[in-house]
C-alpha cells in the first residue's frame, strides 16, 4: 500500500492520500469546464482518471504515490487503457499521462516518451498539474 505523502514532498497540497491528490486535480479541471471521472470502468481496468477537455482531447490520467521507481507494468497499463478507449471511438484523441512522485529514469522513461506517455511530476501540485493539462489540449486541439 503506498504511503501517505508528506507538504514536504508535494507544495502547497495538504492532503495526504493518492486518492484525495486525484481528486483535487479532477476538482481543479472541473473549474475549467472540464469532463471529468474518477475511477471510471473502461473494459476490465480502473485508471484514476479520465478527462475530457472543452477543446476535445481526452487524457487518461494515473497516479503513481510511491517511493520506488515507476516500471514498465504502469506504462503498458495506461496504453491498454488508452487503446481501449481509442477503440471505442476511433475519432477520439486520447493522451495516456503518468503522474508519479518518483522520477522516472532510463529505460522506462525512453518507453513512456516513445510509445506516448506524458510523465509528469507529483510534485507540481494539483493545480499546476491540471494548468499544464489544459494547457496540453490547447496545443493538441491547434495542432
Amino acid at each position: 500500500m503506498a504511503e501517505a505523502m508528506t507538504d514536504q514532498r508535494i507544495p502547497n497540497y495538504k492532503h495526504g492520500s493518492e486518492k484525495d491528490f486525484v481528486a483535487a486535480i479532477s476538482d481543479e479541471l472541473r473549474k475549467m469546464r472540464w469532463h471529468v471521472q474518477l475511477n471510471p470502468r473502461v473494459g476490465s481496468w480502473r485508471p484514476d482518471l479520465i478527462a475530457g477537455s472543452p477543446s476535445g482531447p481526452i487524457f487518461v490520467v494515473e497516479c503513481k504515490f510511491t517511493r520506488s521507481e515507476v516500471d514498465f507494468s504502469t506504462i503498458d497499463y495506461l496504453l491498454t487503457v488508452a487503446d481501449n478507449l481509442r477503440s471505442q471511438d476511433p475519432h477520439v484523441a486520447v493522451h495516456p499521462v503518468l503522474i508519479a512522485t518518483t522520477p522516472v529514469r532510463g529505460i522506462v522513461e525512453r518507453v513512456s516518451r516513445d510509445s506516448g506517455v506524458q510523465v509528469m511530476q507529483a510534485s507540481q501540485g494539483p493545480t499546476a498539474l491540471a494548468k499544464r493539462l489544459a494547457n496540453e489540449a490547447e496545443g493538441l486541439a491547434k495542432s
